[in-house]
């Protein structure tokens, strides 16, 4: 239903036929469900969000999915997410599917820091950053033309941290209208940067283990991975060059097969000191 003001709400509506000195009437109740509906939304998209991350979908797939589901909560809302850059200096844009591309241009790359908009102030302090009106607020005086063009007036930016407290990046919630966050918008911002922080790091985790994968496989040294009891996990290209033996032939077993027969005391301890 929508109520005078033009804001819409869920309701659970229920009727009865009552007859009454001899004339029949109908009864009807209206209850607001809102809190309900959005609590069960919620749990469904949260089941959503955590199957994408586990099936290791795109991280802009699974971003992309937060800002339209923040946006379908509140009708007018529009979302964007940034990431910290490798060198921690800036925000890269990172979804923003319902703002104008030439408004997310301009905000791809933005400087993080104390009085830099919203998000750029939200990496720095690591605190919710909240402007009523970013056509008025000194803060935004070098993106007020890109956001007139947008049409965008107001701004409430979450930090979005790592597990350990590392800046990742930031949730953003625009509206068209100057507007402060209800209690409802600050719970919607608050668990969608918790759930960006679960994709975030999860992308990072397996962007690290490629690497390590590929530096591994192709690095000109020799090497091999053992277990805590000293048996061969794997080996790559440069030992089995190196050592003539093929992975099948040496994975499981314990190196000492590849002792040459000098049993220094010296090499023995150091190889003992290693596991």
């Amino acid at each position: 239903m929508r109520r005078g003001d033009g804001s819409v709400f869920t309701v659970l509506c229920s009727g009865s036929l009552v007859t009454l000195e001899g004339r029949t009437y109908s009864l009807n109740s209206v209850q607001d469900i809102s809190d309900r509906k959005r609590a069960e939304e919620w749990q469904q998209h949260y089941a959503d969000i955590l199957a994408q991350i586990t099936a290791e979908a795109p991280l802009p797939r699974v971003l992309e999915s937060l800002a339209l589901f923040a946006e379908r909560q509140s009708p007018g809302m529009l979302c964007s997410i940034h990431l910290v850059s490798p060198d921690g200096t800036m925000l890269l844009h990172a979804s923003a599917p319902s703002l104008p591309e030439d408004f997310n241009r301009a905000t791809d790359g933005v400087p993080i820091g104390p009085h830099v908009g919203s998000c750029g102030a939200a990496a720095a302090t690591g605190e919710v950053v909240i402007v009523e009106d970013v056509l008025r607020h000194p803060d935004w005086e070098d993106w007020r033309a890109q956001a007139q063009a947008a049409g965008l007036r107001a701004c409430w930016s979450h930090p979005v941290r790592s597990a350990d407290g590392r800046m990742l990046g930031t949730f953003a919630l625009y509206r068209r209208e100057p507007s402060q966050p209800s209690a409802t918008d600050l719970a919607l911002i608050r668990q969608s940067a918790g759930l960006a922080a679960l994709a975030i790091e999860r992308a990072h985790h397996h962007e690290e283990q490629r690497l390590a994968k590929v530096v591994f496989e192709q690095s000109l040294q020799g090497l091999m991975v053992t277990d805590a009891a000293g048996d061969v996990l794997m080996v790559n290209a440069s030992f089995e060059a190196l050592t003539g033996y093929a992975t099948s032939e040496v994975v499981g077993r314990d190196p000492e097969f590849l002792d040459a027969g000098v049993e220094e005391p010296v090499a023995i301890r150091a190889r003992r000191s290693v596991l």
